[in-house]
Parts: structure tokens; sequence; C-alpha cells
């Protein structure tokens, strides 16, 4: 099956990593995908594909209003570029990635006549709402419904997002849950340290290390680590923590580190390439998704997913997916998301080789069996062929 693949290429880490191991999966199974870059500012497609790290501006633009209505007129261009690839490559089915006020790939299905999926990973009409980026909400609202009622088929990442357009009465008759995978092989039994990571490896080779992979961001929870280190350190003096990512939070996170005198326990990477992160994980002992409590938890959180495939045991709030993933077989979950349980997951696993090593060999087979990016593909296919 030939698939026309829309999706953010070059903007936003998360959302690269997604579309990159989607296509590969995809090709694993005899499929031919042709990537488009969902923007219409770039013309890469995937040879240029690059895992970047991305900076979000929380300034608000100027005549915002125009600028959305603008947004809302794309879908002309992008309706003829879609004729245009169509013409070009000869799909057999659509897949689009959801962007505000982009209905298009539903008006190029129904001229073409071939099958329309759209990739849902959130509602922008809730994500705007809570940002107070309203501009065209009643606008917004219309199409985002009128994707999921005129598509052929609708992904979406948990069934917590799934429960959110259904209490919104959104049509979900067609909606598949498709939560965020893993590639297994790229976690094998033995993998070479980074050369960045060489140094950190020999100073805390004898040392419990705890850590923390993604983006630095308020609501991600990590300076809840930092804050508890101290107290942390005081019951076991050879716990340390390795943040592995990058963020606007890091300047506030390295002026806390600073000021509790704890700069010798902690160590932040700064941001690194996919590529990197199975061996930058295997340094870990016990992996931490310290969340703040999040309303309407609805993502699918790709650190679990890599952490669990790393064979790690992970600590972690029972929020949304989370739940489906960790369970007492492979980590702790936090039921009051307290930072008192927070800290005794930590002391427990870091005083428990022994349980450190089971709970992180059922994590990877937990991961192995069913959330891998090949069996995503898989039901993603069958989905296609069903609505062809």
């Amino acid at each position: 099956m030939k698939i026309l693949y829309l999706s953010w290429f070059n903007s936003g880490e998360g959302s690269q990593v997604h579309a990159k191991e989607f296509i590969h999966a995809m090709e694993q199974l005899g499929h031919d995908i042709v990537p488009v870059e969902l923007s219409l500012k770039s013309k890469k497609q995937l040879q240029n594909l690059k895992i970047q790290s991305s900076s979000i501006s929380s300034q608000k633009p100027k005549f915002a209003f125009l600028k959305e209505f603008k947004t809302f007129l794309l879908n002309i261009l992008r309706i003829i570029r879609l004729l245009k690839l169509y013409k070009e490559h000869k799909p057999d089915a659509i897949i689009n990635r959801y962007l505000i006020y982009d209905f298009s790939a539903i008006i190029a299905g129904k001229i073409l006549r071939i099958p329309v999926m759209y990739e849902v990973n959130a509602s922008a009409v809730y994500e705007r709402d809570i940002e107070n980026k309203y501009y065209i909400k009643p606008l917004a609202r219309f199409i985002e419904k009128l994707i999921f009622k005129k598509s052929d088929a609708v992904t979406v990442v948990s069934q917590e997002l799934k429960d959110y357009f259904d209490r919104n009465d959104y049509h979900t008759k067609k909606t598949l849950v498709i939560p965020n995978g893993v590639d297994i092989t790229r976690y094998p039994e033995f993998i070479e340290t980074p050369d960045r990571f060489q140094p950190i490896a020999s100073k805390w080779q004898d040392k419990t290390i705890i850590g923390f992979l993604g983006s630095l961001k308020s609501w991600h929870g990590v300076q809840r680590l930092i804050t508890l280190l101290p107290s942390i350190l005081q019951e076991n003096k050879d716990i340390r923590l390795l943040i592995i990512g990058d963020g606007n939070e890091r300047e506030a996170i390295e002026a806390e580190i600073n000021a509790l005198n704890i700069k010798e326990f902690v160590h932040i990477s700064g941001f690194i390439p996919h590529k990197e992160v199975p061996g930058a994980l295997n340094l870990l002992d016990i992996t931490i998704a310290p969340y703040k409590n999040i309303e309407n938890f609805y993502f699918s959180p790709l650190k679990i997913f890599e952490y669990m495939a790393a064979g790690k045991p992970v600590v972690a709030p029972p929020y949304g997916q989370i739940k489906e993933l960790v369970t007492e077989d492979t980590g702790i979950l936090l039921p009051n998301n307290s930072d008192q349980e927070l800290k005794e997951a930590i002391l427990e696993l870091a005083a428990n080789p022994n349980k450190r090593q089971e709970l992180g060999r059922q994590a990877r087979v937990h991961m192995e069996n069913n959330y891998t990016w090949k069996i995503n593909a898989s039901k993603i296919a069958e989905r296609l062929k069903e609505i062809q």
C-alpha cells in the first residue's frame, strides 16, 4: 500500500520521533510511505529529517485574529498541494496529522475518492482554551468535529483523549486508539555509552543513578526531584540524579541546584540526539516521570515507553495512560502523587537492586509484547485496508 503521510518532520522533537518511527515500522511491513512536511513553509522531506530541539515562545503574536484566519485560508493551498502530490505519487490513502483549522485532506480525499485517516494527538480546541489563545473559537470547534465526522478513520493516542471527545459530542465511531510506541531493536542488552556521557558514567560508576528524560517544562515536574534530593541524600548518600534534556525551565532548575548546594550530585546533559537516548538511559538504575498534578492527562508519554524498553523500573503518578503502562510488575505508581510518596519510592528501589532488575525486565517484556511501533503500524495498516 502506498500512503501519503503528512506530519511534522522539522519541528517538535516528540512529533519528529513519532513520524520517523511510524514510517520505519510501516516500511518494515512492506508499505510505501511518501512523507510530506505538514507545514507549508518547508519543502524538506524525509531525507532531510533531523531530530532537533525546539524553543517555544510564549509571546502573543500581533494581529492574532488575522493570523488565525490566514491559517484557515491555507486550506486552499493545502488542497492544491494534495492534488498535485496525488498526481505525482498515486497513493492508496492519505494520513494527515491534525492541525488546527486544517480539513484539507478530507476535501482532497473526497475529490480523489481515496480514504483519509487523521492522526489526532490532542484537542487543539481544548489546548487553545486553557492557554486563552482563542481567536475564532466556533470555527476551530466546528472543524475539529468535522474531522471526526467526515474522515474515514481517526487515530488518537490514548483512551483518555477519546473519552474527552466523547464527552464533548464528537463523532468517535471511526476512532482507533493508537498510543505511542518504541522500536525495541534500538534497546539491545549491551549498548555503548555515548561519548558525552562517558565522564559522568566513570565518575558515578558505583552510585545509584535516578534519571529523567525529556524537555524541561514546568509541568514535567523535574524541580520536584531537585527539591527532594537533599532529603533523599540524607538517607542514601550514594544516589545521583541525571537529567537528560533541556528546556525553558533549565535556568530555574540550575539556580535551585546551586541554592541547595547539590551541584556535585546532579548532572544535566542538555539536549541529545534521539539516537543517543538508548545509551543514555542504560546508565540509569531508576527512571522517573515526576509529573505535577494535571487535569485531563490525555497524553501518551513517550519517555515512559523508552524507559521501559531500556529495561528500567519506572516511578510515576497514575495519570491517564501511565496506569496502563506502569503496574506493580513494572514500577511504582504514586497513588496521591505526593512528594513523600516519590521520595519513598526512590529510596525503596535504590535499596533493592534485585527488585529493580526484575521490574525492569518485566517492563521491557511489556513493551515488546504490546507497544512497539511495528504493532501500531500493523493496526493502522489493517484499518486502512478496511476502509479502502
